[in-house]
Order: structure tokens, then sequence, then C-alpha cells
């Protein structure tokens, strides 16, 4: 099982419960130890861990839709994946431009009685320059949602949403003193393949927001194409 884990916690833990096994036997016939299992009940607690194990050990995934196993799923909120995942590969591969920064917090929209009211937090921050200079950082936001580029109706807007960009004018006001660059990432589709060739302009231009896709197809290496913002991704 450490073969499957890469994480050092788990390495750790797995060379634990190695050890605390190591005298118990190996199964000989798998099918009847299980039916052997009484859980009483002071051991119900053990159900779930024993589902999983049993649909594990079997070969079946957790998606299967026949027969009678019964086992928990697990679910994911998207937006929360695509958020670390966009996150965790900037990080890495946007090297020597800026820090890159995840879940800003250091700004609210509005104080009230020196008492500061909803705060603001952009997924991602790239600082390029001093506290005092903002003009050069620059605000990432993720979205979970599909846009159609290809689409170019007024009525349909791309799909884009006039709440995400009041929120984006939120961040480049209290972020960015309201003059540079932000982002919205969203995931590439056939009908979103490219970045929008121009920016959608806040105050004359002197806030741009720039719409992007990013591939999350693990056999694409650039994932992201951020040249309108003169960032290379190696």
């Amino acid at each position: 099982m450490k073969g499957y884990s890469r994480s050092a916690n788990n390495q750790k833990l797995l060379q634990e419960l190695l050890f605390a096994f190591a005298d118990i036997p190996l199964s000989n016939n798998v099918k009847n130890d299980f039916a052997s299992v009484k859980l009483d009940r002071g051991m119900k607690y053990y159900e779930a861990p024993l589902a999983w194990t049993k649909l594990i050990i079997d070969g079946f995934s957790p998606l299967t839709l026949q027969g009678k196993s019964n086992a928990f799923s697990l679910l994911f909120p998207m937006e929360a994946v695509f958020e670390s995942f966009v996150a965790q590969y900037l990080k890495k591969h946007i090297t020597g431009f800026g820090e890159v920064s995840a879940q800003v917090s250091t700004k609210s929209l509005v104080d009230y009685g020196n008492t500061p009211y909803f705060l603001l937090k952009p997924d991602l921050y790239i600082s390029r320059k001093s506290d005092t200079d903002k003009s050069n950082d620059i605000v990432l936001d993720t979205k979970w949602k599909l846009i159609n580029e290809k689409n170019s109706k007024r009525k349909d807007k791309f799909g884009l949403s006039q709440a995400d960009f009041y929120q984006m004018l939120g961040y480049g006001h209290t972020y960015l003193n309201g003059e540079g660059d932000l982002v919205l990432i969203y995931p590439k589709t056939d009908v979103f393949s490219s970045a929008f060739p121009h920016s959608f302009n806040y105050d004359g231009g002197a806030l741009k927001l720039w719409v992007v896709p990013f591939d999350i197809q693990a056999e694409c290496e650039n994932r992201i194409d951020l040249s309108c913002l003169n960032i290379g991704i190696i």
C-alpha cells in the first residue's frame, strides 16, 4: 500500500500500521473471513471501514452500479477542488515573476465604526512590488463554470456572470487601488479553448479584467496561458 501514497504523513502512518499488524497472518480465504466478521453494538464504527475495505479488496470501484455491496461514496465540491488545483499549479509553475499567494484576506469591502465588514478573499494574488505600490500586482479568481467564448451574442454574454464581474471590481479597487490587471479563470472546454483576445475594461481601462481557460487534462503540460499579462509558465 505504501506505493500508492506520496504523502510523507501517510507513509509514516502506513509504516506504523505494518508494524502493528506484523504478527497477523495473511488471509487464505478473504470471502469467508469477511463473512465471519460479526459486529456487536460496541463495534458499529467499524461498519464503514469494513465496507470500504471489502469493496477495494474485491476489486470494485465506488462508482459500480451493480451488485448488493453497500459503501460510502466520496463527494468533493468541484469549486474547491478546481480552486486548489489551480493555486498549486500556479505556485509551482510561476517562478521569478512574483510571489503567488492563495486565499488572501487582508481587505474588506467596507468598514463601520472601525470594524471591517464583508471580507474580500480572492483565490490568488501575485505580488510583484512593494506594499505601497500595487500597480503591478495581479488578482486572480477561479470559477467552476462553463464559458462559451465562441458565442458572441450580446444577450448571452458568453455565459459570464455579472455577479462575478462585480466581485472582481471589488477586488480591483481594494487590492489594486482601482488600477491594474484582474484575471478570471474558468475550466477549458471545446467552446472555451483560448483566452479572450481582449480585456474587459473598468473605469475607462484603468482596471482590466482578463478571462482565460485552465486545462485540467493530465497530459497537458502548459495548462494555462497568461501571456496577456506577460507571464510565462514553465
